[in-house]
């Protein structure tokens, strides 16, 4: 059994399409260059390069594979991303499938009550001192209905903020609409991991009561996933 839970690391990641790893948005190009990867030929030169001293050596994996930082949202790299993403979630589905190992699909979630959209704490988005980024004014926002315990219009406003985030190390409406999809046209059971969450957190909003930051859940959102039940989509 195989249960696919991924999608966070699509733009920054290794080869995502806004790391230096970038290769191409044409699959045949990237499965030219893992093919090459796997030749000890290739692996002898990059252990050579990994002696020779750099600047960066400081950095952590992320922060060295990172190149572009502001991503629009359904932006040019957005949108290639997000259908390199669809064709590799079909692939990996077909190939388990004709391979009988069984398989489920897991929706994305993360913290989008308790975290300002990471493009305004980055300083990355270009704004004078009387503007704050499109995602943070949708955040302050929500912030205001939740004072005023207009709970719905808090959820929308700080989804529109989470997926409007021009830093993306969160996964967007958009790439669940993809799971689900592919859910639904390959007959795959599916766990709507993000449902859950916005059913088990306070006020019906995932926020630091799950999660240890943006994205990594404590020790009470581990135990929702392992709850959840699985249902056809």
């Amino acid at each position: 059994l195989v249960l696919i839970y991924f999608g966070h690391n699509e733009f920054y990641g290794a080869l995502g399409t806004a790391s230096v790893e970038y290769v191409s948005k044409y699959p045949i190009l990237i499965k030219s260059l893992l093919w090459l990867r796997s030749l000890y030929f290739y692996q002898s030169l990059s252990h050579l390069a990994n002696i020779i001293p750099d600047n960066n050596q400081d950095k952590t994996l992320m922060s060295a594979l990172i190149g572009d930082l502001a991503l629009p949202h359904r932006g040019e790299v957005y949108n290639i991303t997000h259908n390199l993403f669809k064709n590799n979630l079909i692939q990996i589905v077909d190939l388990l499938k004709s391979e009988g190992i069984p398989v489920i699909l897991s929706t994305l979630t993360c913290n989008i009550r308790d975290q300002i959209p990471l493009d305004e704490l980055s300083g990355i988005v270009d704004s004078d001192s009387s503007a704050k980024s499109i995602a943070y004014n949708k955040y302050l926002n929500a912030l205001n209905h939740m004072k005023n315990k207009e709970y719905l219009n808090a959820k929308e406003c700080f989804i529109e903020a989470k997926d409007l985030d021009q830093l993306r190390f969160r996964a967007s409406s958009d790439l669940n609409m993809i799971i689900k999809l592919v859910s639904q046209v390959y007959d795959i059971p599916l766990v709507d991991m993000d449902m859950c969450f916005f059913r088990n957190s306070v006020d019906g909003i995932p926020g630091r009561d799950l999660f240890n930051e943006h994205l990594h859940p404590n020790e009470k959102l581990s135990l929702i996933h392992i709850s959840e039940p699985t249902r056809p989509y």
